[in-house]
């Protein structure tokens, strides 16, 4: 939930010193006001895969359901990172949630990961993102 911030080591002494922090806009609730988590849905062939949610803390009314946008690649070996945008920002002061898929043919668990989804099984990872979309529906994460 935080934006980048660039540090600058000392080897030899170990010292770290912060350069340069981007902050969040003074305009609307900050990082506070979110919680992110990493949770696993089990795939329709019972494989649990990784997603990661960013979303309004539920003690402040993000305990119903809420417009999703889901970022989704699985391809390459490449891991699905989350990063800090600012339009993730905005949809977050909105009453968004932000989710990953982290679906098979991507990097996040390994080769074996990976050529579970590719070539021939190219379609686990087009299955796994609608197991993922199905898991945010029906836990009345997203609408």
């Amino acid at each position: 939930l935080e934006p980048a911030s660039t540090y600058e080591v000392h080897l030899d002494s170990g010292n770290v010193s912060l350069i340069r922090r981007r902050e969040w806009s003074q305009h609307g609730p900050g990082p506070e006001n979110f919680e992110c988590e990493r949770v696993e849905y089990c795939a329709r062939d019972g494989v649990r895969v990784p997603l990661t949610m960013v979303r309004p803390k539920r003690s402040i009314g993000g305990g119903h359901p809420r417009p999703c946008l889901v970022h989704v690649y699985g391809a390459y070996g490449q891991s699905l990172v989350p990063d800090f945008r600012p339009e993730h920002v905005v949809l977050l002061r909105q009453g968004w949630v932000i989710a990953w898929a982290h679906v098979r043919g991507g990097g996040e668990r390994g080769k074996l990961w990976h050529d579970a989804g590719r070539r021939l099984n190219k379609v686990q990872s087009v299955l796994d993102l609608a197991d993922a979309l199905k898991f945010l529906l029906a836990r009345g994460i997203a609408v």
